[in-house]
C-alpha cells in the first residue's frame, strides 16, 4: 500500500472559527467533516479515475476512521494492499493489490489500447480511467477544502448547542 499525499489543515480561517465555537466537540466534529471529505474523494476517484481491468484496484479502496489524538485529528484513505485495506462487503477485494501505486504513476494506466510498449498483446487491460487517479481528485478536494470542512462543521455545529 502507497500513500500518495496529505491535507495539512491549519490557519483556515472559516474552519478555526466554526471549531471554536465548538470547544471540545471541535475535534470529534472535524473527524466527521474529514472522514466526509475523503469518502467523497475515494468515491469519485472510484467512479471517474481508477483504472478497471478486473476491479481488484477499485475495489481495494479505502477510508479508515478517524484517529483523533488531541487537537489532532487523522483521516486515512487510499488504494492498494493486500485485499484492500478495509474493504469489506460483496465487493470485498479477495486479490493483493499492492501495484495501486504502480498504476497510480504509470503514464499509460487505462490508456494502453490493450497493447504493451513492446507490441504484446494483453489478455485483459483497462479501457477506463488514468494514471494520478487518486492525486487528481484529491487535487481538486482541496482547492475547496476550507469552505467544504466549513460548511460540514457548520451544519454538525447547531446540534452541540
Amino acid at each position: 500500500m502507497a500513500r500518495f499525499g496529505q491535507i495539512r489543515i491549519t490557519g483556515l480561517r472559516q474552519t478555526d472559527a466554526a471549531l471554536s465555537r465548538l470547544g471540545r466537540k471541535g475535534p470529534k466534529t472535524l473527524a466527521s467533516a474529514l472522514f466526509q471529505v475523503a469518502e467523497e474523494v475515494i468515491g469519485k476517484a472510484k467512479q471517474d479515475f481508477v483504472p478497471v481491468d478486473l476491479g481488484h484496484l477499485r475495489n481495494s479502496g479505502f477510508v479508515e476512521l478517524p484517529k483523533i489524538s488531541g487537537a489532532k485529528v487523522t483521516v486515512e484513505a487510499g488504494f492498494g494492499g493486500p485485499a484492500g485495506k478495509g474493504n469489506i462487503g460483496s465487493t470485498s477485494n479477495k486479490i493483493s493489490v499492492g501495484y495501486a501505486i504502480v498504476v497510480h504513476e504509470n503514464p499509460r494506466s487505462g490508456r494502453t489500447g490493450g497493447v504493451s510498449p513492446k507490441g504484446k498483446k494483453y489478455k485483459t487491460w483497462s479501457k477506463v480511467g488514468q494514471w494520478k487517479y487518486l492525486e487528481q481528485p484529491f487535487n481538486e478536494a482541496q482547492r475547496n477544502m476550507d469552505r467544504r470542512l466549513a460548511d460540514l462543521i457548520g451544519r454538525a455545529e447547531p446540534r452541540f448547542r
